[in-house]
């Protein structure tokens, strides 16, 4: 009974170990714009899985959207982080994020185009099943 128990755990970690949440930049276009997004996935998964788009908060692309693209990952997912503001473009003060989120708040279109950019490239990724 008790071998029986450490072969079950030995086996579970064994599984558990090859799995690796892979973090890729990717840059993809929205028109003239160059746009820097991260996919996240699981690379232990194979075949095609659901995708999220992840959008970020007014700061930009940072730790909180990396976290919370991980944490889909682990469920199966796979995240596209989008990059609304443009490759390079990441602000630093409180009053940047604020001219940055003022330009796409007053401007829904663009805002619009710049998720449907990222919902393309997560789309076209092999990992994803772009009908899920």
């Amino acid at each position: 009974m008790k071998r029986t128990w450490i072969l079950a755990v030995g086996l579970m970690v064994g599984v558990a170990g090859r799995a690796e949440i892979r973090m890729d930049r990717v840059e993809y276009q929205d028109g003239a714009a160059t746009l820097e997004g991260l996919v996240v996935y699981d690379d232990a998964t194979s075949g095609p899985r659901p995708g999220v788009v992840v959008v970020h908060q007014w700061r930009g692309l940072g730790d909180y959207e990396r976290k919370r693209a991980e944490m889909l990952a682990q469920l199966g997912y796979v995240a596209f982080c989008a990059d609304i503001y443009g490759k390079g473009v990441r602000p630093q003060t409180v009053e940047e994020a604020g001219k940055q989120a003022g330009q796409y708040k007053g401007d829904r279109a663009l805002l619009r185009s710049r998720v449907r950019a990222a919902l393309r490239q997560l789309k076209g990724l092999p990992q994803c099943d772009p009908a899920r």
